[in-house]
């Protein structure tokens, strides 16, 4: 296969993980929706399960897609590497891929982290209420 068709492999992959991160993106925001403001008991906790099997579900495949380009990326290094001039083009594009994923990554990472603490703020919730009650 040409080095040109692994380069272009690599290009739709790396845009099916953007799309994939997208996703769990929105995951987060719903997640996040199910939770926040609301009481242990509130919570709707089969949509929010369903929401985290959707985001194990993607995470999934993105791993399996980060195996696959890290795959094809090694049989064709030397090849890239050597021609820098020749793959200009798409090697930009797979960076700018790269720099656009990272961005994402970011971006779940700080909605995951308020997701867990808006979390533990819902779980406390029934506890503080019962607490204020005693208080002088």
């Amino acid at each position: 296969m040409p080095v040109e068709d692994y380069i272009q492999i690599m290009i739709e992959s790396l845009t099916r993980k953007s799309e994939l991160l997208d996703k769990l993106i929105r995951n987060n925001e719903e997640q996040y929706e199910c939770v926040a403001g609301k009481k242990y008991e509130e919570i709707d906790w089969d949509s929010f399960n369903l929401i985290v099997a959707q985001k194990q579900a993607s995470i999934d495949r993105i791993v399996k897609m980060d195996e696959g380009f890290q795959s094809l990326y090694d049989r064709v290094k030397e090849q890239i590497n050597g021609n820098k001039d020749k793959y200009a083009s798409q090697i930009r594009e797979i960076q700018g891929l790269i720099e656009k994923v990272t961005g994402q990554g970011v971006k779940i990472s700080t909605g995951e982290e308020r997701n867990r603490k808006v979390e533990a703020v819902s779980m406390l919730l029934p506890f503080l209420s019962d607490w204020t009650k005693y208080s002088l």
